[in-house]
């Protein structure tokens, strides 16, 4: 019984990687209609997008691997789980770390729009993907 919840959590957590890799693909193709619907082009929103599209991919990616690989888990499997998941969610507060770096320098050194938004949606990014770790750490570590 205690295994099902594990492979429910996982395959929760699988598709909830997907559902924010596409919503960050609707968000990035709307940036970019938004942008080019203007007479100038805004370097902000269009490095956003631009982020986004890319985080969307690599998200996505790593869903459906997840999706794919899904298999009962014994005690010992759970709690490697448990431990990459932690080590995953440091990455994310890392991720949020770099964006906040990045889009101080940007602003600071190079008052620079694009990397502005590029910040923006790696912060963004991070942020989403610590909820979605934080949501199966809270699953699997009862």
């Amino acid at each position: 019984m205690w295994a099902d919840l594990v492979l429910r959590a996982e395959r929760q957590h699988g598709v909830e990687l997907l559902a924010w890799a596409a919503l960050s693909l609707i968000l990035a193709t709307a940036s970019l209609v938004v942008t080019k619907g203007r007479r100038r082009e805004s370097a902000l929103l269009g490095s956003f997008a631009t982020q986004l599209a890319l985080w969307a991919l690599i998200v996505g990616l790593v869903g459906a691997i997840e999706l794919q690989r899904l298999t009962m888990r014994d005690l010992s499997s759970a709690a490697r789980l448990e431990r990459l998941t932690w080590a995953r969610a440091g990455f994310d507060v890392g991720i949020i770390g770099i964006g906040a770096v990045l889009g101080g320098a940007s602003y600071v050194l190079a008052r620079s729009q694009r990397g502005l938004g590029a910040a923006a949606a790696i912060a963004a990014q991070g942020l989403a993907l610590l909820v979605i770790d934080l949501r199966l750490i809270a699953v699997i570590s009862r």
